[in-house]
């Protein structure tokens, strides 16, 4: 009886220790349904890349040509004598202003108005003698043919009697416009010739100009009238404007580059010397292009190079081919849609289908 009594007490235990186990397995099982998804998702956050991101923008794009030039009159003229002799004066020195039509130099006119006086007499006579000419015509007394023969060769005295007038005039250089007189190049009694330069005239007439040079690819970009922005290196505080005059239909055989020439608008200019070296920045016409910042772009090689669009929870790689760069971006000849987000921040660290987490 004793034993019985204890035999169903121990069953008694064991049952209720069973129970409890069960209901303790109940409840670890259920814990886990709970725990396990979240602590999956929090490992997986700190698992990801931290990342800023930006959206990339469709915009046009300022991109000025840039060049180096040199200041000088729109018309810097070399002046010289059409006819050869000795100089006899020369009036004005380098830095001389003149005034259009004065007289700059001449030479010796001793040997042109004796041409010209013996060529004047010449076509006198030649005129009395048509004249008896065509009084005997009128009485038979010598023929049409001799008359004629008369006519032509006063003519031709005419003719020559004009020429030695024209030498003589020659004889003095004479200020095409007003300007400013860069240089002297020869002196009272050196004998010159009729190639040989006597002063180099800078005239006001024309403005001044700035002459720089340009790449192929520039000039090709550059259009007559495009707005010019020119600061000249003595005077880098000042910004003057201007406009592209022209520029060359044809490259330099010896540096190969084109060049181009900008009008300067600014009369106050005409006091500053030839030669200033200036810097020159023509507007280009903006074209719209998708942009990104420069820290967005990896894997650069030439003008290829890749950014990360974030998509939903990954980064995925895209491949863009680089237009030019700008300020602190990038214009994209080739890239994604504007929106889309790539990875600015962080993007150094991201691979292709990485988890990525974006900050704000």
């Amino acid at each position: 009886m004793r034993f019985a009594n204890l035999q169903t007490m121990r069953e008694g235990t064991t049952a209720s220790s069973a129970g409890a186990f069960a209901a303790l397995s109940v409840l670890a099982i259920s814990a886990c349904g709970g725990v396990e998804p979240a602590r999956a998702e929090r490992n997986a956050q700190e698992l990801a890349i931290p990342v800023r991101v930006t959206a990339v923008r469709i915009e046009p794009v300022e991109r000025p040509i840039r060049a180096a030039g040199i200041l000088g009159a729109k018309h810097e003229t070399t002046l010289s004598f059409k006819v050869a002799g000795l100089v006899k004066s020369v009036a004005v020195d380098e830095g001389s202003r003149v005034r259009r039509g004065q007289v700059l130099a001449s030479i010796d006119t001793t040997e042109y108005g004796a041409a010209a006086a013996v060529a004047k007499q010449a076509m006198s006579e030649a005129e009395r003698g048509v004249s008896r000419a065509r009084t005997l015509q009128q009485g038979n007394a010598i023929g049409i043919a001799t008359l004629q023969s008369a006519e032509t060769e006063l003519e031709v005295l005419r003719a020559k009697t004009a020429a030695a007038d024209f030498n003589v005039r020659q004889t003095k250089i004479v200020a095409p416009e007003a300007g400013v007189i860069l240089q002297r190049l020869v002196q009272v009694g050196e004998v010159v010739g009729p190639e040989r330069g006597v002063f180099v005239l800078s005239g006001i007439a024309g403005g001044m100009v700035v002459r720089g040079q340009l790449t192929d690819r520039d000039a090709l970009d550059t259009r007559v009238d495009a707005p010019v922005k020119v600061v000249i290196d003595a005077r880098p505080e000042t910004v003057l404007s201007g406009r592209v005059a022209r520029t060359a239909t044809a490259a330099s055989p010896l540096t190969g580059t084109f060049e181009v020439e900008v009008a300067i608008e600014d009369a106050g200019l005409a006091s500053l010397p030839s030669g200033l070296t200036a810097k020159i920045e023509i507007a280009r016409e903006a074209k719209a292009l998708a942009t990104v910042p420069l820290s967005a772009l990896v894997d650069g090689q030439g003008r290829e190079g890749a950014v990360f669009l974030v998509r939903g929870e990954r980064a995925e790689r895209f491949l863009v081919q680089v237009a030019f760069l700008y300020a602190d971006r990038a214009a994209l000849a080739v890239g994604p849609q504007a929106g889309e987000l790539v990875v600015d921040r962080g993007a150094t660290r991201v691979r292709d289908g990485a988890l990525v987490r974006v900050l704000r």
